[in-house]
């Protein structure tokens, strides 16, 4: 009978078991200080008058950018997606 082949002997790293982390000692919180009011925030930059005249601009034929720039607003996406909001899709349709 042939001899039975083994498996080759592994040899695995020892470990030693870990200590325990050292706990933190709870620092006291400061006492809670009252509450600060703060003055209510505005209804926004985008108003009802605002938006009025974009959709006047619009229905000139002016394009987004020359509104904003007209009416001195940077954020005219936004404008539209109010103006849209409020007055529905159409409203900025070109007249």
């Amino acid at each position: 009978m042939p001899a039975r082949k083994t498996a080759p002997k592994t040899t695995t790293k020892k470990t030693t078991p870990r200590k325990p982390a050292a706990r933190k000692t709870p620092t006291p919180k400061p006492a809670a200080a009252a509450p600060v009011k703060t003055p209510a925030a505005p209804g926004g930059f985008i108003n009802k008058e605002l938006m009025e005249k974009a959709i006047a601009l619009r229905q000139e034929g002016k394009t987004m950018k020359q509104i904003g720039d007209a009416l001195n607003v940077k954020a005219t996406a936004y404008l539209a997606k109010k103006i849209k909001a409020q007055y529905g899709n159409d409203a900025l349709s070109r007249g």
